[in-house]
């Protein structure tokens, strides 16, 4: 490769420095204009406004101490979201800007990782990454601060590693104390998300790439990095098993499947970031079966790729090899070796392709390059051509961001066929009063996907609504029927059907079930209360309420039911 990049000198003065790191800046500021004035979404309200670890005053030990303290266990994304809940509360805006400063100081810090490594057209690279419409997901999306604060200190661990010991110089002097600021980011970059450990396999490629060859003195520098990396992954794992629950998942791949699923997705994340439209918040499910011989082209290609990329490795280079590589393995967490929540819906989704496609960013810009236009006006004027198509359709895109109702509007429009779309806009409805509208939602989402217990709780609901009672319960009494099913809601409506008809025991035990499930959340312990006091279990009552007090001391049903219980006793409170 060139040794420099050609739109800018090979060293640039501080003030220069500083001028195109603001530029980077101010376009990401720009082309994310429309996420400053958005809402929540989705499962913001599980990670953010609605978790009690973020009300909590010990928040910030409960996520670092409590590997189930929060939804998954990166504390130092739920650590940040602690912090900005006392400097700003629960207004979105800070939240949204937090996200774009993170993603346009990656962008900087990108460009500065480019230029020491000799990239040509770094800049460019940084910019396309800055402006990119697949990126989009994770930067408007306030739960995928996991994404954007991860990415920053992985970059930062990458350029600190680069400091540390120089890939352009055979034999150069290492820098121990760079070499600690690398790994203290590179653990922060774990503890926000770990899909971060394949940064040693990174480095790996980049130093075969500029030297040829991996000695032992290198090995022994990354290998702390690996076991770190491995550490975390299998923490994550862990907590992804046993408290979010994965293994619950009646997924039913095979492993010839978990292959098809990841050659088709490679070839759709590369599709999508070099055509970088129709950009949807849930993607269509495919359907694969290894029965199926053309869906083996996928995979088949991808590996033939990599072989003719080695064997023209003298005749064009080792960085073309090394990008492939480097966009294959970062994506290698998300490729369906392993089951991850999403999967439910779609087994690939923009977010998952943020640092992924820094590889293909740099390939793309490398090659054109070597076209000889990169230091031409016309290829300048082609470059700024490029970086404003990008941040128009960034800025398009991350209007469908404003709110849950524009969001799964939009993913319909895109995608019929997401169950979950339907689903969660039923919801929507369901909470304005629309009963007919939520219905024929709820229940184009079961047909799409029989098995939503979640689908058949919410159509339960409606008929609580109703008044139907008995239809209420058998309903709910499906979606418990469903293995691996979300039942934390569906035992809830049922003991509410249940204390409707004055079957209070019954309900009582669908409540605690409900309570059991929950790990203690709220609305089942107000339930469980209601129907205690019902029963005339006064004592279970008063410790349910307690619990509810706990977590939101000024909760107007819990303080309610509890001087209504004092009454009865005869007792002031």
């Amino acid at each position: 490769m060139p040794a420099a990049a050609p739109s800018l000198p090979a060293t640039l003065r501080p003030a220069q420095s500083l001028l195109w790191a603001a530029a980077l800046v101010g376009i990401t500021l720009v082309a994310y204009g429309p996420a400053y004035s958005a809402g929540y979404i989705w499962d913001d309200d599980f990670y953010l406004t609605g978790n009690p670890v973020i009300r909590s005053p010990n928040g910030i030990a409960e996520s670092w101490l409590n590997p189930r303290a929060n939804p998954q266990y990166y504390p130092l994304v739920f650590s940040t979201f602690w912090i900005e809940a006392r400097a700003w509360g629960l207004d979105p805006t800070g939240y949204h800007v937090v996200n774009v400063l993170l993603h346009a100081a990656s962008a900087v810090v990108l460009w500065r990782v480019l230029r020491r490594l000799a990239v040509p057209g770094a800049w460019l690279a940084a910019g396309i990454f800055a402006l990119h419409p697949i990126n989009v997901e994770s930067v408007a999306w306030i739960t995928e601060r996991k994404n954007v604060l991860s990415g920053f200190f992985y970059l930062l661990a990458l350029a600190s590693y680069l400091r540390f010991e120089p890939l352009d110089e055979p034999s150069p002097r290492r820098r121990w104390g760079w070499y600690a600021i690398s790994l203290a980011c590179f653990a922060l970059a774990l503890f926000a998300k770990t899909v971060t450990c394949s940064l040693p396999a990174a480095i790996v490629l980049l130093i075969w790439w500029k030297r040829g060859r991996v000695r032992a003195r290198d090995a022994a520098a990354f290998a702390p990095f690996f076991a770190l990396g491995l550490f975390m992954a299998f923490v994550t794992s862990w907590v992804e098993r046993h408290y979010v629950l994965t293994h619950e998942l009646t997924f039913g791949i095979s492993p010839p499947e978990r292959l098809l699923i990841a050659g088709r997705a490679v070839w759709f994340y590369l599709y999508k970031l070099l055509l970088p439209i129709q950009q949807t918040f849930v993607y269509e499910r495919w359907q694969i079966d290894a029965r199926a011989a053309w869906q083996f082209a996928f995979p088949i290609a991808a590996a033939l790729v990599i072989v003719a990329l080695w064997l023209v490795r003298a005749s064009v280079g080792r960085g073309p090899l090394v990008a492939a590589l480097l966009f294959a393995g970062t994506l290698v967490p998300a490729l369906g070796f392993v089951d991850v929540y999403p999967m439910r819906y779609s087994f690939v989704a923009d977010h998952f392709a943020y640092l992924a496609g820094v590889a293909v960013f740099v390939a793309v810009v490398w090659g054109l390059s070597r076209s000889g236009l990169a230091g031409k006006p016309t290829g300048q004027i082609g470059a700024a051509a490029l970086l404003c198509v990008l941040g128009g359709l960034s800025w398009r895109h991350a209007r469908h961001f404003r709110d849950s109702e524009t969001l799964w509007r939009d993913t319909l429009t895109k995608n019929s066929s997401a169950w979950i779309a339907h689903n969660n806009l039923g919801g929507i409805l369901l909470a304005r009063g629309d009963l007919n509208g939520a219905e024929a939602l709820f229940n184009e989402s079961l047909r799409l996907n029989p098995a939503s217990a979640r689908t058949l709780n919410n159509l339960a609901s409606i008929e609580l609504l109703r008044g139907r009672f008995e239809s209420a319960g058998a309903l709910a009494e499906r979606a418990i029927a469903i293995p691996g099913g979300d039942h934390v809601e569906a035992h809830y409506t049922l003991g509410q059907a249940l204390m409707a008809q004055k079957r209070i025991e019954d309900a009582i035990a669908n409540f605690q079930k409900s309570v059991e499930l929950s790990g203690g959340a709220m609305q089942p312990l107000l339930g469980l209360a209601e129907a205690q006091f019902a029963a005339g279990r006064d004592v279970e009552c008063e410790a349910a309420l307690r619990r509810v007090l706990r977590i939101d001391p000024m909760n107007g049903r819990g303080n309610g039911l509890l001087q209504a219980l004092a009454a009865r006793r005869g007792t002031v409170r």
